[in-house]
């Protein structure tokens, strides 16, 4: 958050009732409610990634319904590697790469 993320809950398949594991739910509450109560602390915060992976809607459509996944698979690769690797990163649209303002404060470009 002190960073400009902001935490967020991915909840496949339903709404929070319909999920039989609710152990996170807490923890991403608790969470909230610091950041809420502390909220000036964190204003106009923003990214401090050098690296960003460029996500794609077009690339995506493109590949259709049978080859999608493997588009999908390769961006969560690499953010599973740049994690463990302990590399900030931001996830971007291409829309992003109009734009060479947006892109002054990266370093490293990924295009899955």
């Amino acid at each position: 958050v002190a960073n400009g993320a902001w935490p967020a809950v991915n909840l496949s398949g339903g709404a929070p009732a319909t999920h039989d594991d609710k152990r996170g739910f807490r923890a991403i509450g608790e969470l909230y409610g610091f950041v809420k109560e502390h909220r000036e602390f964190y204003d106009d915060e923003c990214s401090a990634a050098g690296v960003a992976i460029v996500y794609s809607q077009p690339t995506l459509l493109f590949y259709g319904d049978g080859r999608a996944r493997h588009y999908v698979e390769a961006i969560r690769g690499v953010e599973q590697s740049l994690q463990e690797a302990h590399i900030p990163f931001d996830i971007i649209s291409n829309r992003k790469l109009l734009s060479v303002e947006n892109l002054k404060k990266y370093r490293t470009l990924i295009l899955p």
